[in-house]
């Protein structure tokens, strides 16, 4: 009984056995390598048979279960792979050992360079933020510019600016209101400027007497790292395709300076920005009305167009007098310049059914010119106390002086 179960025991030990492959992987320095990848290939298809990762001692130790050719692979982080050809298995293989695998270290980046860019708008709880920088059609012009990209706000004619409908809206500029008219305050604000808007669609309670419907944050741009810069725009625009004949020709261009000082104590901002827009056109009006059997005609005919100026400047100082204290000052003022000038010939006259002939013609030429101008300043001086808690204490002194002053009319009638 125990010859026979000898003699089965050896017809199958071929088959129980397997052929084992080891070796041990090993760096230029003789250090051995652990957690090296070490990977079997079948030479006819290349497909992986097995794997294994070395021990702390850099040794692998793999089974092979079949007869066959087969390749090593051996690779690691950092280093250049490595590969042994040619390794036979035959049904008399019962361990195989490699050379000693030795990886050289892979060829090192001198420098690596990871482009990205800011995302347009981060999401709050209560606000949104968005990068100015990252609306291109609104470079060169104005925040109302800026503005009109934010969804949900509305930008009318008359440049009122509604949130969901609702005109109810705060404007800030660095976290402050703004006394007075802020529309015409925004639209002197040269878009180079501005760093981020926020648009805050659930005030804090501090605000609700204020309005309801929402508020827009301005964030300014400053300095952000230690050194000097200027920045120069430039912007023009090409002569208009239509003249719709206009006296004059129409002019579109404009520009800003912007130059930053930023040390360990203190960061100050200088900039001036002036933009001319101009824009064309011609009015073509008829008007009639009928009496009996009398028709009166009123034709009207002649220029119409519009032209803006802005310019403004601004200063902007803060000083860390410890990390616990800084001071702040800043100051903004500008001037804006728009006017509408309508020349426009009338010509007056009637005609009765069946009588081509025009009864009592009469024209007349009137020149008018509307001009508004708007001036402002805005200034702040406050002082920031951090306790040790972190909270902050913010005393202001001076916050923001607003005037302005619009609407000029001037209207000359020539009859003939």
């Amino acid at each position: 009984m125990n010859n026979n179960l000898l003699s089965v025991f050896i017809l199958i030990l071929p088959f129980l056995c397997s052929a084992q492959i080891i070796g041990e992987v090993k760096d230029d320095n003789n250090f051995a390598i652990e957690y090296a990848t070490i990977s079997i290939f079948n030479i006819q298809d290349s497909s992986l048979f097995s794997g294994y990762i070395t021990n702390k001692n850099g040794e692998y130790e793999i089974d092979l279960p079949s007869q066959g050719s087969y390749y090593l692979k051996c690779s690691f982080v950092g280093f250049q792979s490595a590969i042994i050809q040619n390794i036979l298995i035959s049904k008399n293989s019962n361990k195989i050992e490699l050379p000693t695998i030795v990886l050289i270290k892979g060829t090192q980046l001198n420098e690596l360079i990871v482009d990205g860019e800011k995302s347009i708008f981060s999401n709050k709880m209560e606000s949104q933020l968005y990068n100015a920088d990252q609306f291109e059609n609104s470079l060169g012009g104005t925040a109302l510019d800026v503005i009109r990209n934010l969804p949900s706000i509305n930008i009318n004619i008359e440049g009122d600016i509604s949130l969901r409908g609702s005109k109810g809206i705060i404007i800030l500029i660095d976290g402050k209101l703004i006394q007075g008219d802020p529309t015409n305050l925004i639209a002197q604000i040269p878009a180079n400027s501005i760093s981020k808007v926020e648009l805050i669609t659930s005030p804090s309670s501090k605000y609700d007497s204020e309005g309801k419907s929402g508020m827009i944050n301005i964030i300014t741009k400053k300095g952000k790292i230690n050194g000097t810069f200027l920045k120069i725009n430039m912007k023009g625009g090409l002569p208009s395709i239509e003249t719709y004949d206009n006296e004059l020709k129409h002019q579109r261009y404009g520009g800003d300076i912007t130059l930053n000082k930023k040390t360990e104590k203190y960061n100050l901002t200088l900039a001036v920005s002036y933009l001319r827009n101009d824009l064309g056109g011609r009015r073509i009006g008829e008007v009639y009305t009928v009496s009996g059997d009398t028709t009166r005609y009123l034709y009207s005919k002649g220029e119409r167009s519009f032209d803006k100026k802005n310019i403004n400047a601004r200063i902007d100082f803060e000083y860390e007098i410890d990390s616990s204290n800084q001071l702040h000052f800043g100051f903004f003022a500008g001037k804006r310049k728009k006017d509408r000038l309508a020349d426009i010939t009338y010509n007056n006259y009637s005609l009765q059914n069946g009588n081509n002939s025009n009864l009592n013609p009469f024209q007349y030429f009137n020149h008018n010119l509307r001009t508004r101008t708007g001036d402002f300043a805005l200034g702040s001086f406050d002082y920031n106390h951090i306790f040790k808690n972190k909270s902050a204490r913010k005393n202001i002194f001076f916050n923001r002086i607003y005037f302005i002053r619009r609407a000029n009319y001037q209207s000359k009638h020539f009859s003939r």
